[in-house]
């Protein structure tokens, strides 16, 4: 696979995300602009907690608080599910 150093493109397998425990996209006027995941929960201590990762903002819309967005939903997300989130990582 190739990576765009232009556009900063990753490629991702639908496979990747589709074992995914929870996934968010941002969307503004039909364009994708974002997009986090978190792993599937494991447990630690009796409580559940899930890894979030794979931050992806375009870098014409970084700095616009699209990647601060999809962090504080995820995180709301996961605690509604009582899923701590204990790693923020790309």
């Amino acid at each position: 696979s190739h990576v765009s150093e232009e556009a900063k493109i990753v490629p991702v397998t639908p496979e990747e995300v589709r074992d995914r425990f929870m996934g968010l996209v941002a969307v503004q006027e039909e364009t994708l602009i974002g997009f986090i995941s978190a792993t599937e929960p494991i447990s630690h201590r009796n409580r559940a907690m899930a890894k979030v990762g794979s931050l992806i903002v375009p870098p014409n819309y970084q700095t616009k608080g699209v990647g601060t967005a999809l962090v504080q939903r995820i995180t709301t997300e996961l605690l509604i599910e009582e899923v701590e989130p204990y790693a923020f990582c790309n």
